[in-house]
Parts: C-alpha cells; structure tokens; sequence
C-alpha cells in the first residue's frame, strides 16, 4: 500500500490543468471537491489529452465529485470528469 491509498479527500481550487497521473494511485479517494466552475484540463505526461491516466485506480461510482453549483453539465459533459457517476454542486453556507 502506498501513503497515497489512504487519502480520501480532496480540494481543488483554480489550478488550470492537472497533470497525467497525478491521482492515479489514490484509490482510497471518496470525496473531491472542486472549486473551478471550467473544469480542468487533463494533460497527459506529452501535453496531449490522456485524461483516462489521471484517475485511473479511483472508484468514479463511489467517489462524490463536488464542483460550483450551475457547473454541473461542464463536468458531465468534461473528458474525464464525465466519467464521475455522482457530481454534485457544491453546497454554499
């Protein structure tokens, strides 16, 4: 097991792209939330789209995607993003 498996959450902010793999290993995610209304960019290591690396060994049934409320169709409609069955707005105070 590595120290990446047992991290569950996550927070994105205004990051424009994310990189090839950067979450691959981190199976044990059940939550993201994501404050960028566009969704991001999934660059693969060559700078091509190759956005099946970048969550690939995460559970996208069991994993909540929360993204900006109104952005909701960005994601569902993303490559890579749409592959989230639960994406959900996020929830303001």
């Amino acid at each position: 097991m590595n120290k990446f498996e047992k991290l569950q959450f996550l927070y994105l902010v205004e990051a424009s792209g994310i990189g090839a793999a950067a979450f691959h290993t981190c199976s044990g995610l059940v939550e993201i939330i994501n404050q960028r209304v566009i969704p991001q960019i999934l660059h693969s290591d060559g700078g091509y789209l190759q956005y099946t690396y970048t969550f690939e060994g995460i559970n996208k049934i069991g994993c909540t995607l929360f993204v900006p409320a109104g952005s909701e169709i960005a994601y569902r409609t993303a490559d890579g993003w749409k592959d989230f069955v639960n994406i959900k707005r996020i929830i303001e105070d």
